[in-house]
């Protein structure tokens, strides 16, 4: 049997409410944005000192105190040396090693460096062996030094650069001593 719209069988046909439901994700999407946010910034997410270092107090007091060459320095027989080749040059480090052994030195070790070195080189050394550094880079003139935390403590490394001649004599070392120029130590704060 045929039934006429509004006549009964289906009732009235009901529009959708998609615009109502869309408000109403967008508001609760708001809300939790805001709560995401406002617990952001109250751990302190937001604030721009994050990782920054943290500065002494104004009570604390910082200096730097002054390079200086240490004293006593060590006897040549008593400091353990490792002559690497930064070089192309074909047994500079074993020829370096082998005047450092005559001059008085306990090489314990040579080889070839994993890069080349620019200028005549470096004297690296681990916390406590600046003074046996020292005694080293003094047969090296125009060397550099450099404290190194992976050195092995009492072993001085010298890193032969593309720039270096020769080893100073004996003679030439002790004048050369005062004239190396001992790393800046990091500030000390109170």
């Amino acid at each position: 049997m045929f039934t006429p719209i509004g006549a009964g069988g289906h009732g009235p046909v009901h529009r959708r409410s998609w615009p109502r439901i869309v408000a109403a994700l967008l508001v609760v999407a708001l809300i939790a944005g805001l709560g995401v946010a406002g617990y952001w910034w109250f751990i302190g997410g937001g604030s721009d000192d994050r990782g920054a270092a943290t500065t002494p107090s104004p009570t604390a007091s910082c200096r730097t105190p002054q390079a200086r060459l240490p004293d006593p320095l060590p006897p040549r027989r008593q400091v353990e040396v490792e002559v690497l080749n930064g070089t192309d040059r074909s047994g500079l480090a074993t020829q370096t090693a082998d005047e450092l052994a005559v001059a008085g030195f306990d090489v314990v070790a040579y080889g070839n460096a994993d890069r080349t070195v620019d200028g005549v080189g470096r004297v690296t050394y681990a916390k406590g062996d600046l003074a046996s550094a020292v005694v080293v880079a003094s047969y090296f003139p125009g060397m550099t030094l450099r404290r190194v935390d992976r050195n092995t403590g009492g072993v001085v490394t010298v890193t032969l650069g593309a720039d270096f001649d020769q080893l100073a004599t004996t003679r030439e070392a002790k004048d050369n001593v005062a004239t190396v120029a001992v790393p800046t130590p990091p500030p000390v704060c109170d």
